[in-house]
C-alpha cells in the first residue's frame, strides 16, 4: 500500500513538474534536408566550440558540437572539394557527398591563441552515412567543420543546456 501510494505520488509531481515547465518536452527534430541552409542568433556574443562527438543511431549518424556560451549560428556549404582554411590544402577524406559547416560566431581558441577545442581533428568513422569529419578552421570568429558522407540527406539543429549543434547524416 505505501509502496503504491509513493509511486502515485512521484506521478502526480513529475506531471506537475511538466505541466509547469519545469521539465523540458522532447524536441521534434527538424526535417531532412539536401539543400543548403542558415540559422543567426543575434544574441551569441562569444561561444567557445569545445569539443565534437559522433555516434551511430539506427536511421541516421550523428555528430555533436560542444559549445560553450550561447549557441552559434550556423550555414551548411557543398563544395565541390573540402579544404582546410587559410592554407588551402585539400582535407584528405573520402565521400561522395561533401558538406561544411561553419558556426558564426564559435572561437575554438582563446583571444590570446590558446587551443579551447579538445576534440577530434580529423577522423573518418566509417558509419553507414558519414565517413569523414574535419576541423577545417577556426579564425576571426568563424569556426568551420567539414563532412564526407555516402548519402545527402541531413539535418542540423541546436540544443541548449548545454549549448550543442547537431549534425545528422540519413543512412
Amino acid at each position: 500500500m505505501l509502496r503504491r501510494t509513493i509511486t502515485h505520488l512521484a506521478a502526480v509531481v513529475a506531471a506537475a513538474a511538466l505541466g509547469a515547465g519545469l521539465v523540458p518536452s522532447a524536441q521534434a527534430a527538424p526535417q531532412w534536408r539536401s539543400g543548403e541552409t542558415s540559422w543567426q542568433n543575434p544574441r551569441a556574443a562569444r561561444p567557445e566550440v569545445i569539443d565534437l562527438r559522433y555516434a551511430r543511431h539506427g536511421d541516421f549518424d550523428r555528430v555533436v558540437i560542444d559549445v560553450q556560451g550561447r549557441r552559434p549560428g550556423f550555414r551548411t556549404i557543398f563544395p565541390g572539394q573540402l579544404r582546410y582554411d587559410g592554407s588551402g590544402k585539400k582535407v584528405p577524406l573520402q565521400g561522395r557527398f561533401k558538406m561544411y559547416v561553419v558556426l558564426r560566431p564559435a572561437y575554438a581558441y582563446t583571444s590570446s591563441g590558446d587551443n579551447l577545442y579538445q576534440g577530434p581533428r580529423l577522423v573518418r568513422p566509417g558509419f553507414p552515412s558519414l565517413t569523414g569529419i574535419a576541423l577545417t578552421g577556426s579564425f576571426e570568429g568563424d569556426t568551420s567543420f567539414g563532412f564526407t558522407s555516402r548519402e545527402r540527406p541531413y539535418r542540423i539543429f541546436t540544443l541548449t543546456r548545454p549549448s550543442r549543434v547537431v549534425v545528422d547524416f540519413r543512412h
